[in-house]
């Protein structure tokens, strides 16, 4: 529900340990990178906005993101990605991103795929 979500999305926006990077195109927010730092790894989450979705976008943002993300952190970036969610594979991918493991995330087959400080720069 709604309430729910207001309530998950402020302790996110304050949390010290998660960046929330807001991606802009044509002047209008088109999506939103976000990345929740832990011990060993960062978890990366994308969102592509209604309006924008198709246009293969998701690349590019995880790309430029990622550039962001590592002039403040050094951990390797890990993305969760749904095994059948093969439109997600592709982007990280094109991202840079490379296979890491396949393990079970809630309840679901899920490929990790990881992106290093020096991957990032290829």
């Amino acid at each position: 529900d709604i309430d729910t979500h207001k309530k998950w999305f402020s302790s996110k926006i304050i949390d010290s340990r998660v960046l929330f990077l807001i991606a802009v195109y044509d002047s209008q927010p088109a999506g939103i990178v976000r990345y929740e730092i832990g011990d060993s790894h960062t978890t990366v989450g994308v969102l592509v906005a209604d309006g924008f979705r198709g246009k293969k976008l998701s690349p590019t943002l995880l790309k430029e993101s990622a550039k962001e993300y590592f002039k403040q952190n050094k951990l390797p970036i890990f993305a969760y990605i749904k095994k059948e969610n093969t439109a997600s594979v592709k982007a990280f991918e094109s991202a840079g991103y490379s296979y890491h493991k396949q393990e079970i995330v809630k309840g679901a087959q899920s490929f990790v795929y990881k992106l290093e400080l020096n991957d990032h720069k290829k």
